[in-house]
């Protein structure tokens, strides 16, 4: 990976897990300019190839990312990061950074729960999110909303804020582990 993305990108985990982890909010702030900074430094490193390369990186982002934003599982502040993310580093190194960073949000969303509420709470946490995925379609067509995680990052008082979990952190260190297996697998 070149070094101006490089810098760019770390530069932008760095921002966005300081606030997810304090607020549960990446804020336009820092996702716009990553974003629209993405698709200039394609245009202007790889023409429209380079503009393609910055798209479908977004779009993979936004594609895998949907439908757990539209179930109230992650913020739009997520779904913007990881395609501003996926500008600079495209497609091919997105898809297995989200992929790494899920295995990293449900290992510390099973912690935060068996830290709260025991190994019980576990096992009462996973099969409510099999209820919800199976009744997925249903849901969203009475309008019959879960608990969503804007409405409790919203509410400080909420007794489920303390099971929100920092995806946009979370995602990052999924990000910097694909930037390390790529590293050793290119050997530079």
């Amino acid at each position: 990976m070149e070094l101006i993305p490089l810098i760019v990108v770390l530069s932008g985990i760095a921002v966005a897990s300081f606030t997810d982890f304090r607020q549960f909010k990446v804020y336009n702030l820092l996702t716009f300019p990553l974003f629209f900074g993405g698709l200039a430094y394609g245009v202007i490193n790889g023409g429209l190839s380079g503009l393609g390369f910055a798209f479908a990186g977004a779009f993979t982002g936004f594609g895998i990312l949907l439908i757990p934003y539209l179930m109230g599982g992650l913020g739009a502040g997520d779904v913007k990061f990881v395609m501003a993310v996926g500008t600079w580093i495209g497609a091919g190194m997105l898809l297995p950074a989200i992929l790494i960073g899920c295995l990293v949000v449900f290992a510390y969303y099973l912690i935060v729960v068996a830290r709260r509420q025991g190994l019980t709470g576990v096992a009462h946490n996973v099969q409510l999110m099999v209820a919800r995925l199976s009744c997925f379609g249903r849901n969203l067509a009475l309008n019959d909303q879960f608990e969503t995680v804007q409405s409790t990052s919203n509410n400080i008082e909420s007794d489920s804020r303390g099971r929100l979990i920092p995806f946009s952190a979370m995602i990052s260190v999924g990000i910097i582990i694909a930037f390390i297996f790529a590293k050793v697998s290119t050997g530079r």
